[in-house]
């Protein structure tokens, strides 16, 4: 995607499982070497491919 193609972002917080989220960034960060916007990347790539997964069990409008 271009940068011209982005699409809107939204702030949030969240807590996480210590231990989970310490996995989770040595992953994200070997997957994306550290590159800017690293940790965004695979949050969004995390997000995308939990709705993928869960969304056929409910139905949204």
């Amino acid at each position: 995607m271009t940068d011209s193609k982005k699409r809107p972002t939204r702030k949030t917080t969240i807590a996480v499982d210590c231990e989970i989220d310490l996995k989770f960034k040595k992953i994200a960060a070997s997957k994306f070497n550290f590159a800017h916007g690293w940790y965004t990347k695979a949050v969004n790539e995390a997000l995308k491919e939990w709705v993928e997964n869960n969304e056929k069990y409910f139905k949204l409008d």
